[in-house]
């Protein structure tokens, strides 16, 4: 069954409409819930920022689905929160591979899909 599910911290600077749809994904309801308050892996990350981008063709498209909720889109916005929340990860940090699996960040990854 599907579910929805947030890719960047919901933190003070992603709280509003506008901020939303560029973060959300659909996901696993049995991976999400075992996800719980783990960030998502650095390939998940690394596929996400693929479409969030600005001015990539998916963020076109979701902006477009913003629109016609009338919704305000403001895609940069989640990514900036990712970058701010991923970039400053220890390396000991577990994130979220898939239902109770986890690993620890790869920053190379993490810092070539968040540049």
């Amino acid at each position: 069954r599907g579910h929805v599910a947030r890719v960047a911290v919901r933190g003070r600077h992603l709280h509003r409409v506008e901020d939303v749809e560029a973060d959300l994904v659909a996901a696993c309801a049995g991976c999400t819930g075992a996800k719980r308050d783990f960030l998502a892996a650095s390939g998940h990350v690394a596929r996400w920022t693929e479409r969030a981008r600005p001015g990539s063709a998916t963020a076109e498209q979701l902006t477009g689905i913003a629109a016609a909720a009338c919704w305000e889109s403001a895609p940069g916005r989640a990514l900036s929160v990712a970058r701010a929340t991923y970039l400053r990860l220890p390396g000991d940090a577990q994130l979220s591979v898939a239902g109770r699996d986890f690993t620890a960040p790869e920053h190379v990854v993490l810092v070539a899909a968040l540049a």
